[in-house]
């Protein structure tokens, strides 16, 4: 699959329902030959693509090429899908996002097989050159089974479908900043 970032991103837009109580700014950087940064910015519920940010971003997230070329592949237009695994999916609020930026850490998210994909998922304004504070790690049909709703991220993590490495404390800090109250 052959999907040009820019493109991509510059024509998002819509509704966004998980977060229509949210204004905020998310960075996307992406890695190789036609890539670059791009930032999602939410505002009364709808979702635009941008090259420029609205306001600070509460999270950046960074892949090569050819892992957002699979990951558009699993998701088409929804890239949000890889953070209900830590928005769940319900969605977030603006307390959630700020618990969550809050954190100062790196995750990484690594969908395997065939058609998976790594995702670096900052907890910070901008991407950071450093390894991964924690890894998740689980295969494409768990990863479909949680973006269609059919699994919770709490029940895959109790019976082994996602694995964690790492800082177990900061997967745990995840978990009570996205089920925090708002």
């Amino acid at each position: 699959m052959n999907v040009e970032p820019r493109a991509y991103f510059l024509e998002l837009a819509g509704e966004v329902a998980a977060l229509r109580e949210v204004e905020a700014t998310l960075r996307w950087d992406v890695g190789g030959e036609g890539g670059g940064t791009f930032y999602l910015n939410f505002a009364a519920g709808r979702l635009s693509g941008a090259e420029t940010a609205s306001r600070a971003p509460f999270l950046a997230l960074a892949q090569e090429r050819p892992d957002f070329e699979r990951l558009v592949g699993a998701v088409g237009e929804q890239p949000l899908a890889p953070l209900t695994l830590l928005t769940g999916r319900s969605g977030a609020r603006s307390a959630t996002l700020e618990r969550l930026s809050a954190l100062d850490a790196t995750l990484e998210l690594r969908v395997t097989g065939e058609t998976g994909f790594a995702l670096a998922v900052h907890f910070a304004p901008e991407p950071r050159a450093v390894e991964p504070d924690t890894r998740l790690r689980l295969d494409a049909e768990t990863f479909e089974a949680l973006r269609a709703g059919r699994l919770e991220p709490q029940a895959a993590f109790l019976s082994g479908r996602i694995a964690l490495e790492g800082d177990v404390g900061l997967a745990m800090r995840i978990a009570l900043a996205t089920l925090g109250g708002s």
